[in-house]
């Protein structure tokens, strides 16, 4: 039976090795692909996104002569929507009055204890002080 344990311990052991060897290499590799992609892909990706950064800049440039107009139009229309909007609360407002949304509650009043409850409670505070000093003193 001991044997058959160290030898699992050994086995075990390996197999444990084994996947960090193996780790190491892919990782090592993977990193040096790595490298070797950026140094060969940078000048590719400057090279080949010229065309392409001109485009975008020339439809930009023709965005903008159409879209202005529109935009300047829309603007317009928002301002005076929101215009008739407050012109029509005004008029509710001056027809209806300011009314009051939420009615306040009246304060609790808070229950009066008795005279006999005020002396039980105070006799069993008293209690608690004297038992209190007790402990400490025998402590």
């Amino acid at each position: 039976m001991k044997m058959i344990t160290k030898t699992s311990d050994y086995s075990i052991a390996a197999f444990e090795y084994a996947g960090m060897v193996s780790f190491s290499y892919m990782k090592r590799s993977g990193l040096a692909l790595k490298f070797g992609i950026i140094k060969i892909g940078q000048p590719v990706k400057r090279v080949a996104s010229v065309p392409f950064d001109y485009c975008t800049q020339q439809m930009d440039k023709l965005g903008k002569v159409f879209k202005r107009k529109n935009e300047i139009e829309e603007r317009l229309i928002a301002i005076d929507d929101k215009l008739e909007r407050i012109i029509r609360r005004l008029a509710d407002i001056e027809k209806s009055g300011v009314v009051v949304a939420v009615k306040q509650k009246p304060a609790k009043e808070k229950k009066q204890i008795s005279e006999g409850n005020k002396m039980f409670f105070k006799a069993i505070a008293d209690e608690n002080i004297r038992l209190r000093h007790q402990q400490e003193g025998n402590q």
